[in-house]
């Protein structure tokens, strides 16, 4: 393709990012990351609320009970923004499974799967479950 020099061609051009306006109930202070999940953006809060430890660890526990019932259980530790998920296998051994990345609501989370390979965390995107 030549390029005129007047304006860039059209494989050239970067859509706009859309930008949501600041949650109702929050006063602006969570922002979005609209570039992607890997990227690191300022949050609501740099660290996660006792509160939402809490209801972390037990939805985390009750989805292990119902889908994989062979582990013995899943520990969750916390650092900064990160929540490290462990899988706990019947000898006791722990096993890195994922980190979830907070932003800034107890259901909005980011997503890396732990490789073994790498024995470091690639961001992930999981699809969403049908509507039961």
């Amino acid at each position: 393709m030549i390029w005129n020099g007047l304006r860039p061609p059209p494989c050239a051009t970067i859509p706009p990012v859309h930008r949501p306006a600041p949650l109702a109930g929050r006063g602006g202070r969570l922002q979005v990351a609209s570039s992607g999940i890997g990227q690191d953006r300022p949050v609501a809060t740099k660290t996660i609320p006792e509160s939402t430890k809490t209801s972390l660890g037990q939805r985390l526990r009750a989805r292990q009970r119902e889908c994989w019932p062979a582990l013995a259980g899943v520990q969750t530790r916390f650092r900064g923004r990160f929540a490290y998920v462990d899988r706990e296998l019947e000898g006791g051994e722990l096993l890195p499974l994922c980190r979830l990345r907070y932003a800034g609501s107890a259901s909005l989370w980011g997503f890396a799967i732990h490789l073994a390979s790498k024995d470091g965390y690639q961001d992930a995107v999981l699809p969403r479950a049908p509507a039961k």
